[in-house]
């Protein structure tokens, strides 16, 4: 009965190890799952933004065209002619374009922002991967270099078959 329950002391440390490594092999699994996931997400959103922006974008030209060409109307039946009209029907044009402008620049930030933040979870991913095996290592690596130096110094003590003549 002694020496099992010696031997089981021996296996506790190797046994608490293990487990250890067992669940930091399933937190690594989880966190690939979650920055794939997010990277997926990232990818779908940018994708989104696109069709969002672009229709907005479309939506802004055909409101400018129609502005513009409403003042133009206004503009002769109000009686400005000449080089008044060209400049005043001119602005009108280079407002509208203001705003196609802003809503292109607003699309591509998006989708630039979107994109990156999939870079990073990519990226994010590879490092759980690369770095899994380092942590099992420091897991593993010392306490159980001391554990079984210490296990291995009570089974000297113990069966020593000198130390216990001379005592």
């Amino acid at each position: 009965m002694d020496d099992l329950l010696y031997g089981l002391s021996l296996a506790s440390p190797l046994v608490g190890a293990g487990l250890r490594i067992s669940s930091t092999l399933a937190s690594h699994r989880s966190s690939i799952r979650d920055h794939e996931y997010r990277s997926l997400l990232a990818e779908e959103n940018a994708l989104r933004a696109d069709v969002l922006y672009l229709d907005r974008e479309d939506q802004a030209r055909r409101e400018g065209i129609m502005d513009t060409g409403v003042f133009r109307m206004k503009a002769v039946l109000s009686g400005v002619s000449g080089a008044s009209l060209d400049l005043l029907v001119g602005q009108n044009t280079r407002n509208a374009y203001k705003g196609i402008n802003t809503a292109r620049t607003a699309r591509e930030q998006t989708v630039a922002r979107f994109a990156k933040e999939a870079g990073w979870h990519r990226a994010n991913k590879e490092a759980v991967k690369n770095n899994r095996w380092a942590s099992v290592a420091a897991i593993a690596g010392p306490p159980m270099v001391e554990s079984a130096s210490s296990a291995g110094m009570k089974m000297f003590r113990r069966y020593n078959v000198k130390g216990k003549d001379a005592s």
